[in-house]
C-alpha cells in the first residue's frame, strides 16, 4: 500500500505535468475530430438537414452514405494514434524523472541522457510484448475465446508495467541501455512485485474502461455534454497512466534507499 499511496503523492506533487499531458492528449484529439469531420462533411455535404456536429457521433451512418469515407477515416485515427505515441515515447524520460523528483536543470539533463536508452528498450519491449503475446495465445488456443480474451489482455497490461519498469530503471538506475537483457528483467521484476504488478494492471484496466466509455459517449451521441464527459474521463484516464508510472517510480526508488 505504501507504494501505491506513494506513486499518487508523486502524480499530485506535479498537477502541471498532469494538466500538460491532458491538454497534449486533448489537442491530438482535436485535430483528429476536426479531420474526421471535415471527412463527414465530404459524405453528408449535400444533405443541408443533417448536423456535422452529430454525423461524428453517427458515424457508421456517414459510412453508409459513402463508404470510400472508410479508409480516410481509419488513416486519420491511425494517424492520431502514431502521434500520441511517438509523443509521449520521446516526452516519457522527462516525466519520469520528474516523477523522481527531479527540478531544473537537472531535469532536462536526466531525461535527455536516459532518452536513448529509452527508445532503444521500447523497440527490445516491441518484440517481447509480441513474444509474450503469441505465447500466451497459442498456449489457451483450446479454451474459449472469452478466456484468451481475458488473459490476452491480462498480459497485455502486464508487458506495459514491465515496460515502465524498464524505462524508470534506464532514466533512474543507470540500467544497460543497449541490451535486451534490461527489458527481459523489467518483465521479471514487475512479475516478482505484485506490490507493483497488481495496482498496475489495475490501472491498466481502468484505462481501457475510461477509453471505452469516451467512445460509447461519441458513438452515442449524446449531446454537447457529451463532449465535456469525455474530456473528463480522457483526464482521469491519462492521471491513471501518470499514476502507474509514479507507482514504479516510487518502487524503484524505495528499492535503492533499502
Amino acid at each position: 500500500m505504501s507504494v501505491i499511496l506513494g506513486g499518487l503523492r508523486r502524480l499530485l506533487g506535479a498537477p502541471g505535468w498532469w494538466l500538460g499531458a491532458w491538454l497534449g492528449v486533448a489537442a491530438i484529439a482535436g485535430v483528429v475530430g476536426a479531420q474526421v469531420q471535415v471527412l463527414a462533411a465530404a459524405a453528408v455535404g449535400p444533405f443541408d438537414v443533417l448536423d456535422l456536429e452529430r454525423a461524428l457521433f453517427g458515424i457508421v451512418d456517414v459510412l453508409r452514405i459513402d463508404r470510400a469515407v472508410g479508409p480516410g477515416l481509419v488513416v486519420t485515427v491511425l494517424a492520431g494514434g502514431l502521434v500520441a505515441g511517438v509523443a509521449w515515447l520521446v516526452l516519457s524520460p522527462l516525466v519520469i524523472a520528474r516523477l523522481a523528483g527531479h527540478r531544473g536543470r537537472e531535469l532536462g539533463a536526466q531525461a535527455v541522457a536516459g532518452l536513448p536508452g529509452v527508445l532503444v528498450q521500447s523497440a527490445w519491449h516491441v518484440l517481447l510484448r509480441g513474444g509474450l503475446m503469441v505465447v500466451v495465445g497459442l498456449s489457451l488456443r483450446p479454451l474459449p475465446d472469452a478466456v484468451g480474451w481475458v488473459s490476452g489482455t491480462l498480459a497485455w497490461l502486464v508487458a506495459g508495467v514491465a515496460l515502465d519498469a524498464t524505462r524508470v530503471a534506464v532514466v533512474e538506475r543507470e540500467a544497460a541501455r543497449w541490451h535486451i537483457k534490461t527489458a527481459w528483467r523489467g518483465l521479471v521484476h514487475v512479475v516478482r512485485r505484485p506490490s507493483v504488478l497488481v495496482p498496475g494492471v489495475l490501472l491498466g484496466l481502468g484505462q481501457l474502461a475510461t477509453s471505452g466509455a469516451i467512445l460509447w459517449l461519441a458513438l452515442a451521441g449524446l449531446g454537447t455534454g457529451s463532449i465535456w464527459a469525455a474530456r473528463l474521463l480522457t483526464l482521469v484516464s491519462v492521471g491513471l497512466g501518470l499514476w502507474r508510472l509514479g507507482i514504479v517510480v516510487e518502487d524503484a526508488l524505495a528499492s535503492d534507499a533499502e
